[in-house]
């Protein structure tokens, strides 16, 4: 059953990330954007599913296998089956998702992506006051914790 159960979510993920990608992206990322973003899936759940089921992701792939000889007729069904639920889900989440029927959030009214921490570099989150003037820490840099220090000195010492 943890087969089937890994070939539903496999097959979800791999249609709606892909699909949402095509659908909420397209212009910002382009082809090659939608690309990665299908085959980053496939990779994902290959190494996350492919231990339990084989990742097949595919009826196709799974149809495959069968003729090959390495897959009974009763697996075939049963694989077939919960990667067709897995795409009808992902399609009916993503249907949802574009007709804007989830509710909840607004893109209009509230932004996208918006938390308001812009203002900030990424050296910013090692000091205690960032500095307005660049994007590095001013000189209230709070200390590095005692394990980076241990790690950096360990490192240095080979």
């Amino acid at each position: 059953m943890s087969k089937y159960i890994c070939e539903f979510v496999g097959t979800f993920a791999l249609v709606f990330f892909g699909c949402a990608t095509v659908l909420f992206m397209r212009s910002e990322v382009g082809l090659l954007g939608v690309a990665m973003a299908f085959g980053l899936s496939v990779v994902a759940m290959a190494y996350s599913i492919g231990p339990i089921s084989g990742a097949h992701l595919n009826p196709a792939v799974s149809l495959g296998v069968f003729v090959s000889g390495r897959m009974k007729y009763r697996d075939l069904v049963g694989y077939v089956v919960a990667q067709c639920l897995g795409a009808i889900v992902a399609s009916a989440v993503l249907y949802v998702m574009a007709q804007g029927k989830g509710g909840g959030y607004d893109v209009a009214a509230n932004g996208f992506a918006q938390n308001g921490w812009s203002a900030y570099s990424a050296t910013s989150a090692f000091c205690s006051k960032p500095s307005p003037h660049s994007s590095f820490c001013s000189s209230s840099c709070a200390p590095p914790p005692k394990a980076a220090r241990a790690l950096w000195r360990a490192w240095r010492s080979d």
